[in-house]
């Protein structure tokens, strides 16, 4: 089997590849059924087999998306980049159901399309044995049975740039690149406060970097090194670890991953806002009706405008145990079959800019089960984030009776949305 690049690129930020789909069989898959599984044991996982044909699969995407803090999805999603990196050196190991937006011909999400391809007689995975992993912890337990892992790397959410001098240090040193954050949902105290799952911190980028006369010493202590600080904490983290990495030959120098720094660098606030709905307060099991609702786009700190050829659509937006019970009846607005990738496409050649509204007609169908049941409506800006501002609207399915005609709702409320990016 040909051998996978052992020598480590300068940063390793796998979560580009699995946004952007290009390396398919690089990629863990394993199903979360509910949140609740975040938190559940281990003890019963088994150990994993690397001499075997064995693929692990990982349903990444519900899991990061079950998160409720945008900076832990961010954290949790380059934790996961990092083990899967780690897992796949020798041979493919680890494959994630992540990719959001990409569907076959035939609306098969593109990730479980080439995951069946690649089974297939005479295919790269033929032979594989694939394992499910239930929970993000059993992720970690079975890439740890496998793979070298010595410790954690601290990266400075004050000093953005850490986050892929973190990276490189991880993929030369085998370490887990976790921000500094002490608050309850983080990553951090969740894996290296709570669980100490990968072991002690070897390196902490924390306070590193910032107000130095001099480049801080391999071992990231402030003393005179002989080497004058540009000023600019960005500019000295660079060059810490193009110094100790790529001068000194840890690294590659032919092959480089570009990345921006981490998505807090670059804080935007924005949100839509439902302001206008026309919807029924009853409906029959199974019946379709047509439907409205206004939409504001208040993106007023990025200016973004909302269009079809810029990815912004409205979605089916999960809501805990309501998650998807009123759907589409309409199909062709859509990238597939599966609910929760189920769009509604803005006009063609038609933004919306910041401050106007726009009225979009749809059909809804109602569960065949009578009850309380809710829409939930968000905008997303496919392939790169939720805009955050839900429609939530109850309506009730009835087994038999009478309906209601369309009722006209207002909404007063927005909420504010921090942009993250890969």
């Amino acid at each position: 089997m040909k051998k996978f690049l052992r020598k480590p690129i300068v940063t390793i930020i796998i979560s580009i590849l699995i946004v952007a789909n290009l390396i398919n069989f690089f990629i863990l898959v394993f199903s979360i059924n509910d949140i609740k599984d975040f938190g559940s044991s281990t003890e019963n996982s088994k150990k994993f087999d690397p001499t075997e044909q064995n693929l692990l699969v990982f349903d990444l995407e519900r899991f990061i998306n079950s998160l409720s803090s945008e900076r832990a999805k961010y954290d949790y999603l380059k934790v996961a980049a990092t083990l899967q990196g780690l897992a796949n050196r020798e041979q493919p190991i680890l494959y994630y159901k992540y990719e959001s937006n990409g569907f076959n011909i035939n609306g098969t999400k593109m990730d479980d399309y080439w995951l069946s391809e690649l089974k297939k007689n005479g295919k790269y995975f033929e032979n594989y044995n694939i394992s499910t992993c239930n929970t993000f912890y059993d992720v970690i337990n079975s890439v740890k049975s496998i793979a070298e892992i010595n410790g954690v790397v601290i990266w400075d959410d004050k000093v953005p740039a850490t986050s892929n001098v973190a990276s490189t240090i991880a993929g030369v040193e085998n370490l887990i690149p976790i921000r500094y954050d002490t608050s309850g949902d983080s990553a951090y105290t969740d894996l290296v406060i709570n669980r100490n799952i990968f072991g002690s911190v070897k390196r902490n980028l924390v306070n590193v970097f910032e107000n130095i006369d001099y480049l801080p010493d391999q071992n990231l202590a402030k003393t005179n090194t002989g080497i004058a600080s540009t000023g600019s904490a960005k500019n000295d983290a660079y060059l810490w670890a193009k110094k100790y990495y790529i001068d000194t030959g840890k690294t590659s120098k032919e092959v480089m991953a570009y990345s921006r720094d981490s998505w807090i660098s670059d804080l935007a606030i924005d949100n839509a806002r439902f302001v206008y709905a026309s919807l029924p307060e009853k409906i029959k099991a199974g019946e379709e009706v047509e439907v409205s609702v206004t939409v504001l786009n208040n993106c007023t700190q990025s200016g973004e405008s909302w269009s079809k050829e810029e990815n912004y659509r409205i979605a089916a937006a999960e809501n805990g145990n309501n998650n998807f019970q009123i759907t589409w009846a309409q199909y062709g607005y859509e990238q597939g079959s599966d609910v929760s990738h189920v769009r509604i496409y803005f006009e063609s050649g038609n933004p919306i800019e910041v401050g106007e509204m726009v009225t979009i007609k749809f059909r809804i169908k109602a569960p065949t089960i009578a009850g309380d049941h809710y829409l939930n409506l968000q905008v997303v800006h496919d392939g790169q984030a939720w805009i955050n501002g839900v429609l939530k609207q109850k309506i009730e399915v009835i087994s038999s009776g009478t309906t209601t005609s369309n009722k006209s709702y207002s909404y007063s409320e927005d909420a504010t949305y921090v942009r993250w990016i890969i």
